[in-house]
């Protein structure tokens, strides 16, 4: 009674007033506490549900996403009720120490779209309002996403990795293979363990699941031997076993939705077999997130790897279509794949480092879309290097190293943006020419002979400079932004490279603090692209 309570006249009331001042309504409805709620209920009486996601990690250790209550139930309730935009409170942390990138958090924001949410918020942007670095914070939460990140000048770029993929994972409708049912007590949550990666997690692999509670169970029909939402979403299976112990009318409605023919029972595994449901991905090698959606008579899969290494997939999808395209959104690269004709979509994905890629298949190509690039040829960009720090000096170098190797105590323990500087004669055949640097902390801009070429901000950090290359010697500038807590630390020991940090969150480093690694380590080089044919799914 307290959840329909919270609810309808809560939540229910809040979206009415709302509306008739012309307002939309978005909240962190399911919430993550243990309070007298229904999430599913609460979420669906909103506009926009909204959940939260946290990231707890330090440098050097392994990455949590924390899968915390109120994903599921959000998703949910956008899902079966019919709701395109799924927001969450993104990336917050316990430990907010600026030593958060880009690179770091992809993973977790490609982990995050791959449970359905689509539309992140950063948490938190702390107003600024003087001009000491790096500022004040939500002592500990948060990334500090604001003006006074070392990396903010080049932060368009991860910007624009998130808009594209957002902008795709709104369109259509979500593919859903099983329906959990959630346990009755109230508050209803449906419990996941909690462990370093999001696909130790997830159950069903392969398939993709939603969550129902007990009240939206009361609504679903068959068609056809599908359960169909209140939102029209058909799913062949639901699982009944996560709700544990059931009461007689969830027992009623069961037996109910078996007699007109669904496949109901407490092993999923079974059902998807008996309503001949194959798996929608199919993948070797490390394991591969995923999210599918369907967009009039196309397909879209989000695939994402959590893999720390390069990783090669023989990848195979349910759906099918006459034109197979690799969509990139960290370049917005549109590629022509060609698969084998089968009943399913059979090709050779390579992914970078926590890559992703959108699989399309469609029934029309895309105008513009080019052959799959394939590496032909590399040379090394050998140097020597002149490097250097603004305010405090240049440094000749033959080798790339980290700056916190160098001799001088004030580049040692700089934090900001230093700039690379040499110059090369040819490059190697291909049709395209890119530039790959190698191992980076933290993000570059990269110009070839005066022409910026953009922002390199994750694995394998790769700029396309083809249309700036000529005949003859060509210059290269790289400008490296490494992060805060070098200076940070440099403040305490008073050898800081550059002037005295302050924050309201100074508990963070101290002088015995480990200085993190910062610059560009290499092997920058160049990379000659050719397209080729295509590697085809063996079996």
């Amino acid at each position: 009674t307290l959840a329909e309570l919270v609810a309808e006249n809560y939540y229910g009331r809040f979206r009415e007033l709302c509306e008739s001042r012309g307002i939309k309504l978005l909240a962190e409805a399911a919430g993550a506490q243990a309070g007298a709620v229904n999430p599913v209920q609460n979420s669906r009486r909103v506009d926009v549900p909204m959940s939260e996601f946290w990231l707890i990690q330090r440098r050097g250790e392994d990455l949590l996403y924390m899968l915390k209550r109120g994903q599921l139930e959000s998703v949910a309730a956008a899902e079966l009720y019919g709701g395109q935009i799924i927001a969450a409170e993104a990336f917050t942390t316990n430990r907010g120490d600026w030593t958060h990138d880009p690179a770091l958090l992809k993973p977790i924001a490609d982990a995050a779209f791959t449970v359905g949410m689509n539309q992140l918020y950063h948490h938190a942007s702390v107003h600024q309002p003087d001009e000491r670095v790096p500022g004040w914070s939500m002592v500990p939460n948060g990334i500090n996403v604001n003006r006074k990140l070392t990396w903010s000048r080049d932060m368009a770029a991860w910007s624009r990795y998130l808009a594209r993929c957002q902008a795709l994972l709104q369109l259509g409708e979500p593919v859903v293979d099983v329906l959990a049912l959630m346990p009755e007590d109230v508050p209803t949550f449906h419990e996941m363990p909690r462990k370093n990666r999001l696909l130790d997690t997830l159950p069903y692999p392969g398939y993709r699941m939603t969550v129902l509670d007990a009240e939206t169970l009361e609504r679903l029909k068959v068609e056809g031997g599908h359960l169909v939402a209140p939102s029209g979403l058909r799913v062949p299976v639901l699982d009944s076993s996560p709700a544990g112990p059931k009461s007689d009318e969830v027992k009623t409605i069961l037996e109910q939705l078996r007699r007109k023919g669904a496949y109901v029972g407490g092993r999923a595994e079974r059902l998807l077999d008996r309503a001949g449901v194959e798996p929608d991905v199919i993948a070797d090698g490390p394991p591969l997130a995923h999210i599918h959606r369907v967009v009039g008579s196309d397909h879209l899969y989000f695939l994402a790897t959590q893999a720390d290494e390069p990783a090669t997939y023989h990848v195979s999808l349910r759906a099918t279509a006459p034109f197979v395209e690799l969509w990139h959104p960290v370049t917005g690269r549109i590629e022509s794949v060609e698969v084998p004709d089968g009943n399913r979509t059979r090709l050779t994905l390579d992914l970078a480092q926590h890559g992703s890629v959108f699989v399309v298949l469609r029934q029309q190509p895309t105008h513009g879309a080019t052959p799959r690039d394939q590496a032909a040829e590399a040379i090394d960009v050998a140097g020597p290097w002149t490097l250097t720090f603004p305010s405090v000096g240049s440094t000749e170098l033959d080798t790339l190293l980290s700056w916190t190797d160098l001799e001088q105590e004030k580049q040692k323990f700089f934090s900001g943006t230093a700039t690379y500087e040499t110059a090369f004669v040819g490059w190697p055949a291909g049709e395209r020419v890119v530039l790959e640097l190698g191992q980076l902390h933290n993000i570059a801009r990269v110009t070839v002979n005066g022409t910026d070429l953009g922002v390199a901000w994750t694995p394998p950090y790769r700029v396309d400079v083809s249309d700036a290359l000529v005949d003859g010697e060509n210059t290269l500038r790289i400008e490296v932004t490494n992060l805060w807590p070098n200076r940070m630390i440099g403040n305490t020991r008073d050898a800081a490279g550059g002037p005295d940090t302050w924050t309201n969150n100074h508990r963070m480093w101290n002088a015995d603090s480990d200085l993190l690694k910062s610059g560009l380590l290499g092997p920058v080089r160049l990379i000659g692209i050719k397209s080729a044919p295509d590697r085809i799914h063996p079996n």
